[in-house]
């Protein structure tokens, strides 16, 4: 009897120890927070500091039974969030992020950023749960992409754009413009990354009609968005749908500025013409 539950005991702590450690920070995430840090060298503001609030990441080393700590100002938790994200590291971001609400859980920048992540890592479910944690209006415009293009729902979808314009039109004009182009900037690379780098391109759609509803004459994400079209003309071979894509293309040198736009979609036109 003893014995037993001397090795109750005994599963105990090895589980309790294993949740600890697995909310730590892993390894690789500890070397790269630490390049980071010491990139930043001493590039540091007099608000990081001195700051109002420091956020404690805990983790053990080498076998060490004592647990050491990153101490980080929380503003250098957000730029080094970011920093993951501009760096393409979603794995790492999911990771850090989690940490983060573990020590924070409020925490609305986190829950954007853990929402983000997600949804590069086409962890939907995930990305729904964080967005919906923030409650802000950045959260909401990507619960509209999700519902709208991830899971079909146009009445939830719908909701979600309605609650993102109306408070969107309550805040003072430099706010709202400042929210617009962020999303803009954001959802312009999101798209990149699935075109360019995951060879995703229904993914890249996804992020090029989100990209068009807020800034409809954004004119490289017009062209990208009939790149999209016209990939999925030439897999499926549908003559109706290219036509429609070169239709759009010479609409769009017509009124586009940007000479790249303009030679970009000549060139596109002038290879595909003949297979109409």
């Amino acid at each position: 009897m003893l014995r037993r539950s001397l090795i109750c005991l005994i599963a105990f702590f090895f589980l309790a120890a294993g949740q600890l450690f697995a909310d730590e920070l892993s390894a690789v995430l500890r070397e790269d927070l630490s390049s980071y840090l010491k990139g930043r060298g001493n590039n540091t503001s007099l608000e990081e500091r001195s700051p109002a609030e420091t956020i404690k990441f805990p983790y053990h080393e080498n076998g060490s039974t004592n647990p050491s700590l990153f101490v980080l100002p929380i503003r250098t938790v957000y730029l080094y969030e970011e920093s993951l994200y501009l760096r393409k590291k979603y794995e790492l971001l999911y990771d850090f992020g989690k940490a983060m609400i573990d020590n924070k859980p409020d925490d609305v920048f986190t829950m954007e950023r853990l929402g983000d992540a997600s949804q590069m890592l086409k962890r939907v479910d995930e990305a729904v749960k964080y967005y919906e944690k923030s409650g802000s209006l950045w959260g909401k415009y990507n619960l509209w992409g999700i519902y709208k293009f991830d899971s079909k729902n146009d009445a939830v979808a719908g909701k979600y754009l309605d609650e993102f314009h109306k408070e969107l039109s309550g805040r003072p004009a430099p706010g709202k413009q400042s929210l617009k182009k962020s999303l803009e900037i954001y959802l312009w690379e999101a798209s990149n990354h699935f075109f360019n780098e995951a060879k995703d391109v229904e993914y890249a759609d996804k992020y090029l009609s989100m990209l068009l509803q807020i800034s409809p004459d954004h004119e490289l994400g017009r062209f990208h968005k009939d790149l999209c079209l016209l990939d999925k003309a030439m897999r499926s071979q549908d003559d109706l749908l290219l036509k429609n894509v070169l239709d759009n293309l010479n609409e769009l040198i017509k009124i586009a500025r940007d000479e790249r736009v303009i030679n970009q979609a000549k060139r596109v036109i002038e290879d595909y013409s003949h297979r109409n």
